[in-house]
């Protein structure tokens, strides 16, 4: 069997250990279930029903590849499935980072893109199917809005404000036990 993979995402093509392919829930189901991945050469794995975008994907196999050791590899566990952690139980899980985790999230490639490759990464590690990689991202996105107001949240993130200010006095209205 090879050692390395290739992706096909929108023509293009990108190289992945079959160690890394492992920590994705999906990529190892994709080989699991055919037999044309036991040549030397396989085909690309194509990713044709992603529509998301590839300018995040190298971010999401580099991930993948700094991880596919990991011992709590990294796999959903059957037993923990709609089960709720507790808050403590959430932070433990998060706090659970490496120092190339640190380095990859400070990537000036990945801050400068304006939350747009973080979403993108989210939305890989949704499909691709790597609860780690989506608990990382989006405990990153709420670190961003914790304690943050609104107006505050919607600059952050580009949000147009699309109530009138008599909708918003409505809105005031209706939920002022919130504000309690």
């Amino acid at each position: 069997m090879a050692e390395t993979f290739q992706l096909r995402h929108n023509s293009q093509i990108f190289d992945i250990s079959r160690k890394a392919i492992s920590v994705s829930a999906m990529l190892n189901d994709m080989l699991a279930d055919t037999d044309n991945w036991e040549t030397e050469n396989p085909p690309p794995i194509g990713l044709v029903d992603a529509p998301f975008d590839t300018s995040a994907l190298p971010f999401v196999l580099a991930w993948m590849e700094a991880h596919k050791d990991d011992k709590d590899n990294l796999q959903a566990r059957p037993e923990n499935e709609g089960t709720k952690l507790t808050e403590r139980e959430f932070k433990n899980k998060l706090a659970v980072r490496t120092k190339w985790d640190d380095a990859f999230w400070a990537d000036e490639a990945i801050s400068a893109n304006d939350n747009f490759i973080l979403f993108h990464m989210i939305m890989w590690a949704n499909f691709l199917e790597i609860p780690p990689l989506l608990d990382q991202t989006t405990c990153i996105v709420a670190n961003m809005i914790k304690g943050k107001k609104v107006e505050e949240i919607r600059a952050i993130f580009n949000i147009v404000n699309d109530f009138t200010p008599e909708e918003e006095a409505q809105i005031a209205r209706e939920n002022e036990w919130a504000r309690t």
